[in-house]
Protein backbone atom coordinates (compact mmCIF):
# COMPACT_ATOMS: atom_id res chain seq x y z
CA UNK A 1 0.00 0.00 0.00
CA UNK A 2 3.24 1.95 0.75
CA UNK A 3 5.00 1.36 -2.38
CA UNK A 4 1.51 2.42 -4.35
CA UNK A 5 0.89 5.76 -2.29
CA UNK A 6 4.48 6.50 -3.46
CA UNK A 7 3.88 5.89 -7.15
CA UNK A 8 1.05 8.14 -7.19
CA UNK A 9 2.50 10.85 -5.83
CA UNK A 10 5.25 10.56 -7.81
CA UNK A 11 3.10 10.51 -10.44
CA UNK A 12 1.49 13.69 -9.25
CA UNK A 13 4.57 15.75 -8.93
CA UNK A 14 5.60 13.93 -12.53
CA UNK A 15 2.40 15.85 -13.95
CA UNK A 16 2.88 19.51 -12.39
CA UNK A 17 6.57 19.14 -13.13
CA UNK A 18 4.66 19.15 -16.87
CA UNK A 19 2.36 22.29 -15.82
CA UNK A 20 5.48 24.57 -15.10
CA UNK A 21 5.70 24.23 -18.95
CA UNK A 22 2.35 25.10 -20.09
CA UNK A 23 1.46 28.23 -21.47
CA UNK A 24 -1.29 29.01 -18.97
CA UNK A 25 0.27 31.71 -16.65
CA UNK A 26 -2.80 30.57 -14.20
CA UNK A 27 -1.62 26.85 -14.41
CA UNK A 28 1.91 27.14 -14.31
CA UNK A 29 1.65 29.16 -10.48
CA UNK A 30 -0.85 26.59 -9.63
CA UNK A 31 1.94 23.72 -10.53
CA UNK A 32 4.64 25.77 -8.49
CA UNK A 33 2.56 26.06 -5.76
CA UNK A 34 1.25 22.49 -4.99
CA UNK A 35 5.03 21.35 -5.77
CA UNK A 36 5.89 23.34 -2.50
CA UNK A 37 3.30 22.30 -0.48
CA UNK A 38 4.86 18.70 -1.49
CA UNK A 39 8.20 19.40 0.35
CA UNK A 40 11.03 17.71 -0.59
CA UNK A 41 9.19 14.94 -1.63
CA UNK A 42 9.56 17.79 -4.89
CA UNK A 43 12.90 17.76 -4.87
CA UNK A 44 13.11 16.69 -8.48
CA UNK A 45 11.08 19.59 -9.56
CA UNK A 46 13.92 21.99 -8.25
CA UNK A 47 16.09 22.57 -11.61
CA UNK A 48 12.23 23.30 -13.46
CA UNK A 49 11.55 25.72 -10.68
CA UNK A 50 14.73 27.33 -11.05
CA UNK A 51 14.50 28.52 -14.48
CA UNK A 52 10.87 30.00 -13.60
CA UNK A 53 13.01 31.67 -11.13
CA UNK A 54 15.36 32.99 -13.77
CA UNK A 55 12.66 33.79 -16.74
CA UNK A 56 11.85 37.32 -14.86
CA UNK A 57 8.16 36.96 -15.11
CA UNK A 58 6.64 38.62 -11.96
CA UNK A 59 4.09 36.36 -10.63
CA UNK A 60 4.95 33.10 -11.85
CA UNK A 61 8.70 33.83 -11.41
CA UNK A 62 7.71 34.68 -7.40
CA UNK A 63 5.60 31.34 -7.04
CA UNK A 64 8.86 29.12 -8.00
CA UNK A 65 10.73 31.02 -5.59
CA UNK A 66 7.97 30.03 -2.78
CA UNK A 67 8.30 26.71 -3.98
CA UNK A 68 11.44 26.54 -3.53
CA UNK A 69 11.75 27.71 -0.17
CA UNK A 70 9.20 25.38 1.11
CA UNK A 71 11.12 21.89 -0.65
CA UNK A 72 14.58 23.21 0.24
CA UNK A 73 17.46 24.10 -1.76
CA UNK A 74 20.50 21.48 -2.47
CA UNK A 75 21.37 21.33 -5.88
CA UNK A 76 24.69 22.29 -7.16
CA UNK A 77 24.05 23.35 -10.45
CA UNK A 78 20.41 24.96 -9.38
CA UNK A 79 22.31 27.23 -6.74
CA UNK A 80 24.87 28.11 -9.15
CA UNK A 81 22.27 29.47 -11.27
CA UNK A 82 20.44 31.68 -8.28
CA UNK A 83 23.74 33.03 -7.59
CA UNK A 84 24.45 33.92 -11.59
CA UNK A 85 20.54 35.25 -11.33
CA UNK A 86 21.80 38.22 -8.87
CA UNK A 87 23.58 39.83 -11.78
CA UNK A 88 21.17 39.58 -13.94
CA UNK A 89 20.14 43.33 -14.87
CA UNK A 90 16.20 42.59 -14.44
CA UNK A 91 14.98 43.18 -10.59
CA UNK A 92 12.55 40.68 -11.39
CA UNK A 93 15.05 38.35 -11.82
CA UNK A 94 17.42 39.50 -8.74
CA UNK A 95 14.27 39.71 -5.92
CA UNK A 96 13.05 35.99 -6.21
CA UNK A 97 16.32 34.41 -7.18
CA UNK A 98 17.45 36.13 -3.41
CA UNK A 99 14.48 34.44 -2.49
CA UNK A 100 15.31 31.23 -3.28
CA UNK A 101 19.05 31.20 -2.00
CA UNK A 102 17.70 31.18 1.47
CA UNK A 103 16.01 27.51 0.83
CA UNK A 104 19.50 26.15 0.92
CA UNK A 105 20.03 23.67 3.26
CA UNK A 106 23.00 22.38 5.07
CA UNK A 107 22.87 19.07 2.42
CA UNK A 108 24.13 20.82 -0.09
CA UNK A 109 27.64 20.81 1.05
CA UNK A 110 28.90 19.06 -2.02
CA UNK A 111 28.28 22.78 -3.50
CA UNK A 112 30.63 24.43 -1.82
CA UNK A 113 33.83 24.23 -3.45
CA UNK A 114 31.81 25.16 -7.23
CA UNK A 115 30.53 27.99 -5.20
CA UNK A 116 33.78 29.09 -3.22
CA UNK A 117 34.75 29.70 -7.66
CA UNK A 118 32.22 32.11 -8.02
CA UNK A 119 33.70 34.32 -4.82
CA UNK A 120 36.40 35.59 -7.19
CA UNK A 121 33.66 36.60 -9.87
CA UNK A 122 33.89 40.13 -10.93
CA UNK A 123 30.82 40.96 -10.31
CA UNK A 124 30.36 42.03 -6.81
CA UNK A 125 26.31 40.44 -6.51
CA UNK A 126 27.98 37.42 -7.22
CA UNK A 127 30.46 37.33 -4.60
CA UNK A 128 28.24 38.76 -2.52
CA UNK A 129 25.12 35.74 -3.29
CA UNK A 130 28.24 33.42 -3.28
CA UNK A 131 29.21 34.21 0.45
CA UNK A 132 25.21 33.94 1.58
CA UNK A 133 25.10 30.41 0.03
CA UNK A 134 28.25 29.60 1.99
CA UNK A 135 26.73 31.11 5.06
CA UNK A 136 23.39 29.39 4.58
CA UNK A 137 25.47 25.52 4.32
CA UNK A 138 27.09 27.10 7.49
CA UNK A 139 29.72 24.79 8.92
CA UNK A 140 29.70 22.27 6.29
CA UNK A 141 31.24 25.54 4.27
CA UNK A 142 34.75 25.25 6.58
CA UNK A 143 36.81 24.86 3.39
CA UNK A 144 35.55 28.18 2.18
CA UNK A 145 36.70 30.14 5.82
CA UNK A 146 40.22 31.17 3.88
CA UNK A 147 38.67 32.79 1.11
CA UNK A 148 35.50 34.54 2.57
CA UNK A 149 37.67 36.07 5.57
CA UNK A 150 39.51 37.47 2.37
CA UNK A 151 36.65 39.04 1.29
CA UNK A 152 35.75 40.63 4.47
CA UNK A 153 38.28 44.01 2.77
CA UNK A 154 36.57 43.37 -0.01
CA UNK A 155 36.19 46.87 -2.01
CA UNK A 156 32.32 46.52 -1.91
CA UNK A 157 30.70 47.11 0.83
CA UNK A 158 27.88 44.76 0.59
CA UNK A 159 30.34 41.89 -0.05
CA UNK A 160 32.28 42.39 2.84
CA UNK A 161 29.36 42.98 5.33
CA UNK A 162 28.02 39.64 3.66
CA UNK A 163 31.33 37.53 3.83
CA UNK A 164 31.57 38.62 7.81
CA UNK A 165 27.85 37.48 8.19
CA UNK A 166 29.10 34.14 5.96
CA UNK A 167 31.99 33.08 8.52
CA UNK A 168 30.16 33.83 11.74
CA UNK A 169 27.26 31.24 10.24
CA UNK A 170 30.05 28.82 9.12
CA UNK A 171 31.88 29.18 12.72
CA UNK A 172 28.78 28.92 14.85
CA UNK A 173 27.97 25.03 15.37
CA UNK A 174 24.36 25.12 16.41
CA UNK A 175 21.34 26.46 14.36
CA UNK A 176 20.28 28.87 17.38
CA UNK A 177 23.82 30.56 17.55
CA UNK A 178 23.20 30.70 13.52
CA UNK A 179 20.14 32.43 13.47
CA UNK A 180 21.51 35.94 14.39
CA UNK A 181 23.85 35.86 11.74
CA UNK A 182 21.21 34.66 8.92
CA UNK A 183 18.44 37.59 10.78
CA UNK A 184 21.37 40.40 10.23
CA UNK A 185 21.56 39.29 6.08
CA UNK A 186 17.87 39.55 6.14
CA UNK A 187 17.69 43.27 7.33
CA UNK A 188 20.74 43.87 5.28
CA UNK A 189 19.43 42.07 1.76
CA UNK A 190 15.60 44.22 2.54
CA UNK A 191 17.64 47.61 3.26
CA UNK A 192 19.41 47.01 -0.26
CA UNK A 193 16.27 45.91 -1.93
CA UNK A 194 14.60 48.68 -0.94
CA UNK A 195 17.61 50.57 -3.08
CA UNK A 196 17.54 48.58 -5.71
CA UNK A 197 13.74 48.95 -6.47
CA UNK A 198 14.48 53.21 -5.85
CA UNK A 199 16.93 52.67 -8.18
CA UNK A 200 14.21 51.07 -11.06
CA UNK A 201 11.77 53.41 -10.57
CA UNK A 202 9.88 50.54 -9.55
CA UNK A 203 8.87 53.21 -6.42
CA UNK A 204 9.20 56.50 -6.12
CA UNK A 205 10.48 58.81 -2.58
CA UNK A 206 10.85 62.08 -1.55
CA UNK A 207 14.52 62.62 -2.37
CA UNK A 208 14.89 65.67 -0.55
CA UNK A 209 14.25 63.70 2.21
CA UNK A 210 16.27 60.81 1.07
CA UNK A 211 19.31 63.12 0.93
CA UNK A 212 18.68 64.16 4.37
CA UNK A 213 18.27 60.77 5.27
CA UNK A 214 22.31 59.78 3.33
CA UNK A 215 23.35 63.17 4.68
CA UNK A 216 22.63 62.09 8.65
CA UNK A 217 24.02 58.59 7.81
CA UNK A 218 27.67 60.82 6.63
CA UNK A 219 27.48 61.97 10.45
CA UNK A 220 27.50 58.82 11.65
CA UNK A 221 29.83 57.28 14.67
CA UNK A 222 29.78 54.59 12.41
CA UNK A 223 32.00 54.21 9.71
CA UNK A 224 30.38 51.42 7.78
CA UNK A 225 27.85 53.35 7.78
CA UNK A 226 29.02 56.19 6.46
CA UNK A 227 30.67 54.39 3.79
CA UNK A 228 27.32 52.84 2.73
CA UNK A 229 25.81 56.09 2.62
CA UNK A 230 28.04 57.02 0.23
CA UNK A 231 27.59 53.97 -2.18
CA UNK A 232 23.81 55.09 -2.10
CA UNK A 233 24.42 57.81 -3.33
CA UNK A 234 23.73 56.70 -7.31
CA UNK A 235 20.23 57.16 -7.82
CA UNK A 236 20.42 60.89 -6.71
CA UNK A 237 20.41 64.21 -8.75
CA UNK A 238 23.96 65.07 -9.63
CA UNK A 239 23.65 68.50 -7.94
CA UNK A 240 22.31 66.37 -4.70
CA UNK A 241 25.66 64.25 -4.67
CA UNK A 242 27.90 66.77 -5.67
CA UNK A 243 26.91 68.15 -2.17
CA UNK A 244 26.79 65.21 -0.05
CA UNK A 245 30.57 63.96 -1.78
CA UNK A 246 32.11 66.80 -0.58
CA UNK A 247 31.37 66.14 2.82
CA UNK A 248 32.70 62.20 2.76
CA UNK A 249 35.75 63.69 0.68
CA UNK A 250 36.51 65.47 4.54
CA UNK A 251 36.01 62.17 5.86
CA UNK A 252 37.98 60.63 9.16
CA UNK A 253 37.62 57.47 7.64
CA UNK A 254 40.21 56.52 4.06
CA UNK A 255 37.22 54.47 2.92
CA UNK A 256 35.13 56.57 3.37
CA UNK A 257 37.04 59.29 0.99
CA UNK A 258 38.29 56.57 -1.30
CA UNK A 259 34.73 55.71 -1.83
CA UNK A 260 33.06 59.19 -2.52
CA UNK A 261 36.35 59.90 -4.96
CA UNK A 262 35.32 57.17 -6.99
CA UNK A 263 31.61 58.03 -7.20
CA UNK A 264 33.23 61.63 -7.97
CA UNK A 265 34.69 59.90 -10.66
CA UNK A 266 31.83 58.40 -12.07
CA UNK A 267 30.04 61.45 -12.11
CA UNK A 268 32.28 62.98 -15.06
CA UNK A 269 32.26 66.23 -16.24
CA UNK A 270 29.19 66.75 -13.51
CA UNK A 271 32.26 66.78 -10.93
CA UNK A 272 33.95 69.37 -12.05
CA UNK A 273 33.11 71.78 -8.81
CA UNK A 274 35.03 69.27 -7.06
CA UNK A 275 37.74 69.00 -8.65
CA UNK A 276 40.00 71.70 -6.69
CA UNK A 277 39.20 69.66 -3.86
CA UNK A 278 39.80 66.16 -5.79
CA UNK A 279 43.10 67.93 -5.99
CA UNK A 280 43.91 68.38 -2.79
CA UNK A 281 43.46 64.63 -1.38
CA UNK A 282 46.09 63.34 -4.37
CA UNK A 283 48.43 64.64 -1.21
CA UNK A 284 46.10 62.51 1.13
CA UNK A 285 48.17 60.07 3.57
CA UNK A 286 46.19 57.03 2.43
CA UNK A 287 47.26 55.69 -0.90
CA UNK A 288 43.76 54.12 -1.66
CA UNK A 289 42.63 57.76 -1.45
CA UNK A 290 45.46 58.94 -3.59
CA UNK A 291 44.58 56.23 -6.41
CA UNK A 292 40.97 57.19 -6.41
CA UNK A 293 41.29 60.77 -6.76
CA UNK A 294 43.68 60.31 -9.59
CA UNK A 295 41.17 57.70 -11.02
CA UNK A 296 37.87 60.69 -10.97
CA UNK A 297 40.28 63.39 -12.20
CA UNK A 298 41.25 61.93 -15.33
CA UNK A 299 37.71 60.34 -15.50
CA UNK A 300 36.43 64.66 -15.18
CA UNK A 301 38.99 65.85 -17.64
CA UNK A 302 38.93 63.47 -20.01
Amino acid sequence: MYAASMASLSKTIHQLMMDLGSPDQKSRIDAATLLGKSGRSARTAIPSLTAIVCEGQPVVSWAAANAIRRIGLADTHCILNLIRAHADGRLAVRKPAAHSLAAITSDAQHAVMPICELLEDGRPAIREAACYALGRIGPGSTDALPKLEKLIEDRDFHVRSQARIAVSCIRNTHEQDMAPCRAEYEAHSKAKTDHDLFESGEVAIDETAAAKSVADMLKSDCIEERYEAVQSLGSFDSEIRLDLLELALEDSAPRVREAAAYALGELGDAAKPLAPLLLKILQDRDKNVRKAAFFAIHKIVH
